[in-house]
């Protein structure tokens, strides 16, 4: 019997919990982190690349003639957000690929998982009624215990003739 193994690794408690701690470091380096409620996200102007190619030329002309900036506007600010953003963007990068990959390994190895819960189901079908295990196989059949879609389970209690019939 062939088996899948798309992937295979051991996560120690001692690797867990290191992984985790250096999430936490992460998350204390970038202390200006915010989270933004759905609703919220929405309203804010989204910054493609065009507009983004606005702002900084914007920023950039208003920083080379820094007479023309009104006390109030926060240029020094704007400034220190695009350096953020691009530092942002490369973390970013870095991180969106290493969930990317955490993703993936934890879907090969429930499809290994799958695989081989998907085999022994099939012997303990093919086994399990002469070595008394047919309790057992019935506890983890859950994918067919489903209830029969007849007629009337689907349409309930109505009169079935009525929905076929011209009125």
């Amino acid at each position: 019997m062939q088996q899948q193994t798309l992937a295979s690794m051991t996560v120690t408690q001692d690797q867990e919990d290191a992984v985790l701690a250096a999430v936490r470091q992460i998350e204390a380096q970038l202390r200006g982190l915010v989270s933004l409620e759905a609703g919220d996200r929405k309203t804010l102007p989204v910054m493609g690349p065009e507009c983004e190619r606005f702002a900084r030329c914007v920023i950039r002309q208003l920083q080379h003639n820094a007479h023309l900036v009104p006390p109030g506007l926060d240029l020094a600010g704007a400034l220190a957000d695009l350096a953020a953003l691009d530092r942002m963007r490369r973390i970013d990068i870095v991180l969106q690929q290493l969930a990317l990959r955490v993703a993936d390994t934890m879907a090969a190895l429930c499809s290994d998982v799958m695989d081989v819960a998907h085999a022994g189901h099939g012997l303990l079908k093919l086994f399990g009624d002469q070595d008394g295990l047919q309790g057992i196989r019935k506890e983890c059949g859950y994918r067919h215990l489903r209830a029969p879609r007849t007629p009337q389970a689907l349409w309930g209690n109505r009169d079935m003739r009525a929905r076929g019939s011209a009125h």
